[in-house]
């Protein structure tokens, strides 16, 4: 073999690594890139609130006094916050309704959501089936931006949420009718804690 013969081989194995080594710099960076969006998707469903897992449709709760209480003050209502709820095949609520003193509350709420779980719509029924109200989400990749809320063709409430680039939220506003009404500001430490 001569010397130019040499050259041109390691040149030529130079440039099929230098291929190989981009190729994989880009597949790393698109790899990197889909892990942080699904990152920032990500959202635990609904039914991890209740400590279940796997596919779930319906919860039905019930509560029951076993005995009157023999004390003569205000009683401490029986209260459980999905005495019938209704799940999507990724656990977030469809529906749900409270059981409260043993009674499962015909006024009740149904949620539409988007594919990463978070609400859309939410609408709320009185014991009649009438309409109560509604709010509209406005979502983000970390959640609901923004929401406005509906009752009797009239706006009652929005909000506001603003979130830092790990998803945090750092800022929280809601106006009424009469204006801004709460506004909170939240600081995070390097430890991913809520300092403020």
């Amino acid at each position: 073999m001569q010397i130019s013969d040499v050259r041109i081989r390691a040149a030529a194995v130079f440039i099929c690594l230098m291929r190989n080594l981009r190729a994989t710099i880009s597949g790393v960076s698109v790899l990197f890139m889909a892990t942080l969006l699904a990152t920032a998707a990500d959202r635990p469903p609904d039914t991890d609130n209740f400590g279940l897992s796997g596919p779930v449709h319906t919860i039905n709760s019930t509560v029951e006094k076993l005995a009157p209480d023999p004390r003569n003050r205000p009683l401490v209502s029986l209260w459980t916050a999905c005495g019938n709820c209704s799940f999507d095949r990724r656990g977030n609520f469809i529906s749900r309704a409270q059981v409260s003193d043993g009674a499962v509350e015909t006024e009740h709420l149904e949620v539409d959501s988007d594919a990463q779980g978070w609400p859309t719509e939410e609408r709320s029924y009185g014991d009649d089936g009438a309409l109560l109200s509604r709010t509209v989400f406005h979502n983000g990749p970390y959640g609901p931006l923004d929401s406005e809320s509906w009752s009797g063709g009239r706006q009652i409430s929005r909000s506001q949420n603003v979130y830092d680039e790990h998803g945090r939220t750092i800022v929280s506003r809601t106006w009424n009718e009469s204006g801004l009404s709460v506004e909170v500001l939240t600081h995070w430490d390097e430890h991913d804690q809520n300092v403020k």
